[in-house]
């Protein structure tokens, strides 16, 4: 496997900053989430020779730190802000600037495509955090927090319809060939579970209304 270029900081220089900064502490949005981002940034930093290690490192921990707006995404973040977060750490300029565009880029909910490559993988490994396995423990973690059921027949506010609504719509829009590649195993675990799901549901309850 190819070496990738070092990046600025050690990680637990940057997981100690992000920890004071993010609003809520929720088992979904944790500092794992944020590893496995990194780790995922750096698999598809791997099989992309242009990208640039440093802005990737900073946008990884730094993507979460801003509150949800009403309308989906996050806040945005500013250079200053990145800058403020990170002293007395420093990094040049012009990478500041694009961690700030790849961190403002990544949010699904917002639908912006992304302005550049570090910005395509981080969405990339963002979205692969929200699918397979841990996308799945991830989806039911976030729905329990909300009080959604794990699903319900007569609604469509359960955490099953948030599979078939937005998790199952992220492989198809993965922009890196190692995204794609990644995110095929993980896609197919997530449709053999939902299977499996209904059909326990069925045998207990029934034939109820799918999704």
């Amino acid at each position: 496997m190819e070496e990738i270029e070092p990046p600025l900081f050690r990680d637990e220089e940057l997981e100690e900053r992000v920890w004071a900064l993010l609003q809520v502490h929720d088992a979904a949005h944790d500092i794992w989430h944020l590893r496995r981002v990194w780790g995922y940034v750096r698999a598809i930093a791997r099989t992309e020779p242009e990208a640039d290690v440093r802005v990737l490192q900073i946008a990884a921990f730094f993507h979460d730190v801003m509150p949800k707006q009403p309308g989906g995404g996050h806040a945005d973040v500013t250079v200053p802000m990145l800058a403020s977060w990170l002293s007395p750490l420093r990094a040049p300029h012009d990478v500041l600037t694009r961690a700030v565009e790849a961190i403002n880029a990544h949010s699904f909910s917002r639908g912006l495509p992304p302005p550049s490559l570090e910005a395509a993988i981080l969405q990339d490994a963002d979205r692969l955090d929200a699918i397979g396995a841990v996308g799945i423990a991830r989806c039911f973690t976030v729905g329990g927090m909300l009080g959604r059921p794990i699903y319900a027949p007569d609604t469509s506010e359960h955490s099953v319809q948030h599979m078939y609504d937005k998790l199952l719509h992220l492989r198809d829009g993965m922009h890196t060939s190692e995204g794609r590649r990644l995110a095929q195993g993980r896609h197919a675990f997530m449709e053999a579970f939902l299977a499996r799901l209904m059909a326990e549901w069925e045998e207990a309850c029934g034939r109820q209304r799918l999704p």
